[in-house]
């Protein structure tokens, strides 16, 4: 599989990494001169090529192509330390194109003032990093933190939206499902989604639950999207597009 870079455009004939891609390929890597890679836009579009030149990497493009958008979105609750990060990461490379902080009632971490922005560049970086070692053209936007209060405005955005919650009497694999569309997963903190949390997302929302087990904020939305994303075929999909 060939080594993935980005790049603020892949639609010209010959394409030029960003400069830290550029010094990370020659410096790190050891590009040389006629070897093939991958570079992608962050935004899905991607292409291969021979290397054409060095300070900066330049491509020559021979194949074109676009990953394959899932609609998923994640509203994460923020939570502490490494667990935060590590969801970014899974997500990103199980196929959400939207991970949006949420400052639920029971979350124990909280951003505010200059933490605010700090920590979403973080939560963006940790993004881009997982895209590129999934070998992922498209890398999750961070969206901007919302409060509970701001639920029903966000929900409205969504043609379908579960939010995942081990006292739901319904299987994630029992619910109605739109076959395309944006779907919005919901998953609350450590602490849990409070009661008027839950009767806020009930209005528009199916709640769900995953087994028997209760699972870790971190793992919960990845292990969501990826069975909502099977359910739509979407990696066979994805997978017979690359080919």
């Amino acid at each position: 599989m060939l080594s993935l870079f980005f790049a603020d455009s892949v639609t010209q004939e010959v394409v030029t990494l960003v400069p830290s891609e550029s010094r990370h390929a020659e410096k790190v890597l050891r590009i040389a001169v006629g070897e093939e890679i991958r570079v992608a836009d962050q935004r899905g579009a991607w292409v291969e090529g021979p290397v054409d030149s060095l300070s900066p990497v330049s491509v020559r493009v021979v194949r074109r192509g676009e990953d394959l958008h899932t609609g998923i979105s994640v509203l994460q609750a923020i939570t502490k330390g490494d667990a935060a990060t590590d969801a970014v990461a899974l997500l990103t490379e199980v196929g959400a194109e939207e991970i949006i902080p949420w400052n639920a009632h029971h979350s124990i971490a909280r951003w505010d003032g200059e933490k605010i922005a700090k920590a979403r560049d973080k939560w963006q970086v940790v993004a881009e990093e997982s895209a590129k070692q999934s070998r992922r053209a498209l890398v999750p936007r961070i969206g901007e933190m919302v409060s509970s209060k701001e639920l029903p405005e966000l929900i409205s955005r969504f043609i379908a939206v579960v939010v995942l919650h081990e006292s739901a009497r319904v299987g994630i694999d029992h619910i109605d499902l739109p076959s395309e569309g944006e779907v919005l997963i919901v998953v609350g903190p450590e602490g849990g989604i409070s009661d008027a949390e839950i009767a806020t997302l009930a209005e528009s929302a199916q709640i769900v639950h995953l087994g028997p087990h209760v699972l870790r904020s971190k793992n919960a939305g990845a292990i969501a999207a990826a069975l909502i994303l099977q359910r739509r075929n979407w990696y066979s999909s994805a997978k017979n597009l690359e080919e």
